[in-house]
């Protein structure tokens, strides 16, 4: 199971230099931001982009090369096959959190920036959004495989539709004071706790998910 995990973080590389570069860009945009929570959108979007676009490069890559047909013609046990995509997923999302939480505080000490730079509670926060998506993504692709490839394709080009987008609706709620009253509510929650029951909720769900994805490949014919 670690050669399948070491085997996509290096499909992953081709992607690792694009990919951080530009989730890099992203969280510039959000540490140049007076605004704290939209400042905090745009570094948790860079972390899910990140992963988003590693995961769906390495999935994209074993569908058009049939990989999962090689996989099996192997003596490989399946459940392992699916175990090493959840693990990877997990592997994505940790350093992908670190390489952001690094940058933005080096930005910071260096004196390059003036906004805040992103929180423990960011980085939850995005590894929740990440772990939540693939819960559900995770079963229909060991069920359909390459069925779903024209959902990868959108999501693909969401990628680089959002950050401007939220830029755009961001800067709007700003102009019309909304962004200063939302943050001000969320002030008043201890936005930790919330964030470590979600946490706890959202790994029981991706457990499930792992179970559930492991019954599906194994009824899977290739």
């Amino acid at each position: 199971m670690i050669a399948l995990i070491i085997k996509d973080l290096k499909l992953s590389i081709k992607m690792n230099f694009f990919t951080i570069i530009y989730g890099l860009f992203v969280s510039c945009v959000g540490i140049s931001l007076a605004q704290h929570l939209l400042a905090d959108t745009m570094y948790i979007l860079s972390i899910v982009i990140m992963v988003f676009i590693m995961t769906i490069y390495t999935n994209g890559f074993e569908d058009r090369y049939n990989t999962q047909i090689v996989l099996n013609s192997f003596p490989i046990n399946r459940d392992n096959i699916v175990m090493g995509k959840y693990l990877t997923l997990m592997a994505y999302i940790i350093i992908n959190c670190i390489v952001i939480f690094v940058f933005t505080n080096i930005l910071k000490a260096a004196g390059f920036a003036q906004g805040n730079t992103v929180s423990i509670l960011n980085l939850i926060i995005a590894g929740c959004i990440c772990l939540v998506f693939y819960s559900v993504y995770y079963p229909f692709y060991f069920k359909l495989g390459e069925g779903i490839r024209t959902f990868n394709q959108v999501l693909w080009a969401m990628m680089f539709i959002l950050p401007a987008a939220i830029s755009k609706i961001g800067k709007k709620m700003e102009s019309n004071g909304m962004l200063v009253e939302i943050y001000n509510k969320l002030s008043t929650l201890n936005l930790y706790s919330i964030a470590l029951i979600v946490l706890i909720l959202t790994l029981v769900m991706f457990y499930t998910s792992l179970q559930i994805s492991k019954k599906l490949y194994r009824m899977r014919e290739f």
